[in-house]
């Protein structure tokens, strides 16, 4: 992908995201209008009777590097965001109750609310909606 076509296929997602393997961290890029997108994520992934068997998954951006995987506990780890469909219910009612009220600037870090037994965390950064989402 070039990347005139890398920019426009985030600009379209409306987030940009990676893995932070030192931080054990998936870290998210987004635009204060666009907040409602990564919500509507995980909630379109629970709503669809499909991913209702364990370790059905679905993979997500441009490269199809996250993945939502429906297991028997909750998991932060550089392969997905793992969880039973409850957990993932309460994790996409958890974005958007932080990222609703949240001002440009402010990051909202998720960790021990969703994954209380692990290290993973999701951090998320709001960014003026005339924001490139890729970061320099």
């Amino acid at each position: 992908m070039s990347l005139s076509s890398d920019a426009n296929a985030w600009e379209h997602l409306g987030y940009w995201f990676e893995f932070s393997e030192s931080r054990t961290t998936w870290v998210f890029r987004l635009t204060r209008a666009a907040r409602h997108k990564l919500s509507r994520l995980f909630w379109d992934y629970v709503r669809d009777p499909r991913h209702a068997v364990l370790s059905e998954h679905d993979h997500y951006g441009p490269y199809s590097d996250l993945k939502i995987v429906t297991w028997s506990e909750p998991r932060i780890d550089g392969d997905g965001i793992w969880g039973s469909m409850g957990e993932l219910s309460q994790l996409a009612s958890l974005i958007d109750e932080r990222l609703l009220p949240a001002q440009v600037g402010e990051v909202i870090r998720i960790d021990r609310e969703y994954f209380p037994s692990g290290n993973g965390a999701i951090e998320i950064l709001v960014l003026n909606d005339d924001a490139a989402l890729i970061p320099p």
